[in-house]
């Protein structure tokens, strides 16, 4: 406690590999907030870091450099958000699948009209009814990363493109929990997780 997340990075974590420039971090697990570089000076403390926007959490930090796009650094953070939602209530468990079929819309360049204003709304729901902390932060990765990167959303949204190129990558996302959600997305491999945890015990 006491140190900047600058500190963190370069004297304890080695700084970003190979030298790459910094775009991005995120703190505290999937539910943190999405902080830029220029919060490198911000103090590993619960007032500075809650002023902010993001929490201590976990005490993880995840490091992204300019080859990142911050649509598909959020897609990994929601999917992990809406694959571990206990489904008890339902702001969070139908919150957290709509959320993620709208950001992989979004990183497959599909998004649709009024798909940003249709977050917001999911994400006041959440915060509202959810019964515990995982639904009312589970929006907080969305709206922290589009408050500070902008250029990268507007790309997806507004022009179809990825600025950097991963949305585009072949990604993974679980299908065991989303027995609702749409066809499988662009670049987007199904895993039955829990099938294959079946066939490994056996």
């Amino acid at each position: 406690m006491g140190l900047t997340i600058g500190e963190v990075i370069d004297d304890i974590g080695g700084g970003v590999p190979g030298g790459r420039k910094l775009k991005m971090l995120q703190t505290g697990g999937p539910l943190g907030g999405v902080l830029s570089s220029d919060s490198l000076e911000i103090r590993l403390d619960f007032d500075e870091m809650r002023e902010a926007g993001a929490i201590l959490g976990s005490g993880g930090i995840i490091v992204a450099d300019d080859r990142t796009c911050a649509v598909d650094l959020t897609r990994v953070l929601v999917a992990f958000c809406q694959f571990e939602s206990c489904g008890k209530c339902f702001p969070c468990r139908l919150g957290t699948t709509n959320l993620l079929e709208i950001v992989e819309r979004m990183s497959s360049n599909k998004a649709r009209m009024g798909d940003v204003d249709l977050m917001k709304q999911i994400g006041q729901t959440m915060q509202a009814g959810s019964l515990c902390g995982h639904g009312q932060l589970g929006f907080n990765p969305i709206e922290s990363a589009m408050k500070h990167f902008k250029e990268d959303w507007n790309a997806c949204v507004d022009d179809g493109k990825c600025l950097t190129g991963s949305c585009d990558k072949p990604y993974f996302t679980p299908i065991n929990t989303r027995p609702f959600a749409d066809s499988p997305i662009k670049n987007a491999v199904p895993i039955n997780i829990a099938k294959q945890v079946g066939e490994k015990n056996e």
